[in-house]
């Protein structure tokens, strides 16, 4: 502060021939008849109190004016700025873990969806040589049949084969509304 003379806001008030200026910073009142004389008399009583706490050790003490912008951060604010950073970028990181945990949660759940349904449903290979089996066996009975026997069977495997249709777009239709959820499910 040496050599260096700050400004400070001093509020001035006149009673009758009297000024009074007062200084927040300082907590400072001094009053003369003149307003020069009155200005001159706070800054001597600042110099007073920088040199009693510079013989102290206590510089760091005396009142800093801030600089002249109000929106600039100055000493104070800069720690706290320092702590607000730090905080934000601490719940960012944390959030960002939960978001990064609960995908892999989906993730695994869509995987062990597709698992299920692999399961559940048999092999292509399986039903072809099942089907395949079938029309074999029936085939060969067919042969060992009367005409009359075979169009019996003939009418009976055409009733079986419209009513296994049906159960097949049945059951599409069911899958559709199970994969659509149970909120969008219409009757």
């Amino acid at each position: 502060m040496s050599g260096v003379e700050q400004q400070f806001e001093v509020i001035v008030r006149k009673d009758g021939d009297t000024f009074f200026l007062y200084s927040r910073e300082w907590h400072l009142l001094v009053e003369g008849t003149d307003l020069s004389q009155a200005y001159e008399q706070i800054k001597n009583e600042q110099s007073c109190i920088r040199e009693r706490y510079g013989r102290a050790g206590l510089e760091r003490e005396l009142p800093v004016r801030p600089s002249t912008s109000r929106f600039s951060l100055g000493r104070i604010l800069e720690l706290n700025l320092v702590a607000t950073v730090a905080k934000t970028l601490l719940i960012c990181v944390t959030v960002s873990v939960f978001v990064f945990l609960g995908s892999l949660a989906l993730f695994e759940q869509v995987q062990l969806g597709e698992k299920i349904q692999k399961l559940t449903s048999p092999p292509p290979g399986i039903v072809g040589k099942f089907a395949t089996g079938v029309i074999e066996k029936i085939a060969r009975s067919m042969e060992e049949l009367t005409p009359e026997r075979r169009e019996e069977i003939r009418k009976s495997l055409q009733t079986i084969t419209r009513e296994l249709e049906s159960l097949k777009n049945e059951s599409r239709s069911s899958v559709g509304e199970v994969s659509q959820g149970p909120l969008t499910r219409q009757q």
